[in-house]
C-alpha cells in the first residue's frame, strides 16, 4: 500500500490518526450520550455492548442504555446486567416522556437475571421492588418479592409504611414502629 515507506512510520501515522479519530468521536459524541442519543444495533459485540451501557450509565441517561441494548439481554454480563436494572429504578435523570421504561423488556431482562446462577431471590425481589410499578402486570410480574413477602409479615409492614408515608411529618405512636434491628 504504501510502498517505499518504512512500516513504522506507516504503523505511527496509523496510530496517530486512530488517536485523533478517537479523540474527535469522544468530544463529539459526549453531548449525543448525554442527551441519551446513544447508537443502537443488533449487530453490537459484547465489549460494544459493554462500551454502550458504561457510557450511558456515565453519562446518566439509564433508560436510553436499557432502550438501547434491549435487544441482546443475554449477552450482558451478570453484575452489569444488575447494575443497569438499578439505575433505570433509582436514577432520574432523564424526563419522563424520553425512553419509557417497556414492562415487556424489563420482564425479559429480569427473566435473563433469574434464570443465572449467581443471582439470588433476594437479589432479583430487591430489583423486583425497585421497577415495581413496571412490573405490576407485566409477564414476570413479581415472584420473588412475593414469596419474600409470605416469609417476612414484617417486610409488608415496612412496604406499607414506605408506600403510605405520613402526609403532616409527624411520627407514629411508639407501638406502630417498626424495630431497625437489620
Amino acid at each position: 500500500m504504501f510502498s517505499g515507506v518504512p512500516s513504522r512510520l506507516v504503523k505511527s501515522a496509523d496510530s496517530a490518526l486512530a488517536g485523533t479519530r478517537s479523540r474527535y468521536r469522544d468530544e463529539s459524541y459526549a453531548a449525543r450520550w448525554r442527551a441519551g442519543a446513544a447508537p443502537i444495533g443488533k449487530r453490537c459485540s459484547e465489549a460494544e455492548l459493554i462500551d454502550l451501557i458504561d457510557r450511558l450509565l456515565e453519562a446518566e441517561p439509564p433508560r436510553a442504555a436499557f432502550h438501547s441494548v434491549s435487544f441482546a439481554w443475554p449477552l450482558i454480563e451478570t453484575s452489569r446486567l444488575k447494575r443497569l436494572l438499578r439505575a433505570v429504578a433509582a436514577v432520574a435523570a432523564e424526563p419522563a416522556e424520553h425512553y419509557r421504561l417497556n414492562p415487556y423488556q424489563l420482564s425479559k431482562a429480569l427473566k435473563t437475571l433469574s434464570d443465572r446462577l449467581n443471582v439470588g431471590r433476594d437479589e432479583m425481589a430487591q430489583l423486583e421492588f425497585l421497577c415495581f410499578d413496571a412490573l405490576d402486570r407485566s409477564e414476570h410480574g413479581i415472584p420473588n418479592l412475593d414469596r419474600q413477602i409470605v416469609e417476612s409479615p414484617t417486610l409488608f409492614v415496612e412496604i406499607l409504611a414506605l408506600a403510605y408515608r405520613r402526609r403532616d411529618g409527624g411520627q407514629d405512636p411508639p407501638k406502630w414502629r417498626i424495630d431497625d434491628r437489620g
